[in-house]
């Protein structure tokens, strides 16, 4: 039991040492390092930086160390052509609607040189059609004055040149040029062939 006792003794006093560094030397070391980072770097001294950039130099710390300078991470990456997609996407939508509008345009000038074709083949027409059909003329003609040149030169393409050239000639001669500029230059030539026959 004397020999377990002093075995005991002899391990306390190995252990004491090494406990006495520890606390005496180690973590005031540890302390005064933390201290001077934290003086230093109220001074203006970038002290992280310069330590990262020291760390570098070292084979196995630069290893722990992460690549500022490697560029965007993945997931950044991913998250711009995402905002891309939704961003064309609407734009798609919003071309898409300007198309529905448009054919919407078409649609409703196309029914009304029906009714006005429709007013002409008539040949038991009443007194006072004449105005009525010159109103209406001048009616349509007054909607392709408010359009933009292309779309009104798609509208008038989809339609038969006389019906075409009876429109252009009620427009002036600024929306005419502007009209038949934006079409097809051998639909453009027709339509004006025709209105130069009537």
């Amino acid at each position: 039991m004397k020999m377990a006792g002093k075995m005991n003794s002899k391990h306390k006093k190995r252990s004491n040492p090494i406990l006495w560094v520890v606390f005496a030397i180690v973590i005031p070391i540890m302390i005064v390092i933390a201290l001077i980072i934290a003086a230093l770097s109220f001074a203006g001294f970038e002290v992280m930086d310069w330590l990262k950039d020291k760390g570098r130099n070292i084979p196995v710390v630069s290893k722990m160390i992460p690549d500022e300078e490697a560029g965007p991470s993945l997931e950044l990456v991913i998250e711009d052509l995402e905002t891309d997609i939704a961003v064309k996407n609407a734009d798609l939508k919003l071309i898409e609607k300007e198309n529905e509008d448009l054919h919407g345009t078409i649609t409703q000038l196309e029914e009304k040189v029906k009714h006005l074709e429709a007013k002409v083949a008539a040949s038991d027409l009443p007194e006072g059609t004449a105005t009525e059909e010159k109103d209406m003329l001048k009616e349509l003609a007054a909607s392709f004055r408010t359009m933009e040149g292309k779309q009104a030169a798609q509208i008038l393409e989809k339609m038969s040149h006389q019906e075409a050239a009876t429109i252009l000639a009620q427009v002036s001669s600024k929306v005419r040029g502007s009209i038949l500029g934006a079409m097809d230059p051998e639909i453009a030539a027709k339509l004006t062939k025709n209105m130069l026959q009537q």
